[in-house]
């Protein structure tokens, strides 16, 4: 760590105090802050939100508020479901794992592991019911 800056040292008030000496006076802070807002960097970036203009982050293309609301699914999709459960969201959840279970079954055999795998024929249906059985009669749950 560096000693701190003598107060008559004519560095003080400047960014190189701020930056590279680690002076954190009231002169060097302003000094830097005023640095920042004339170029426009940092958290005194000059850019607009496209949408709505409101100043944005540095990084970012909208501000907080319109990149919230582009990414909010509408209602009744299957995307939605995790911030609203209404009945029109659950349905679209409800039918997307359909679709997924029915297309997709991931199953090589089919056994009471099966229906934990997705797939639901007579015949997962009941060797899970006889491996649950099986479980309770045994004490596990």
């Amino acid at each position: 760590m560096t000693e701190p800056l003598p107060a008559d040292d004519p560095r003080h008030g400047t960014t190189n105090g701020y930056t590279n000496l680690r002076c954190r006076c009231e002169r060097c802070c302003a000094a830097q802050t005023a640095y920042f807002r004339e170029r426009g960097t940092g958290p005194y970036k000059h850019d607009r939100c496209p949408r709505c203009g409101w100043p944005k982050y540095a990084v970012a293309k909208l501000c907080r508020e319109c990149r919230d609301a582009k990414r909010e699914a509408p209602h009744g999709t299957e995307a939605r479901y995790k911030r609203c459960h209404c009945d029109a969201c659950r349905a679209a959840a409800a039918a997307g794992r359909r679709k997924r279970r029915h297309e997709n079954p991931n199953v090589a055999v089919h056994n009471a592991n099966g229906y934990a795998n997705g797939c639901r024929c007579d015949e997962c249906r009941e060797g899970s019911r006889i491996r649950h059985a099986e479980r309770r009669a045994l004490g596990k749950r």
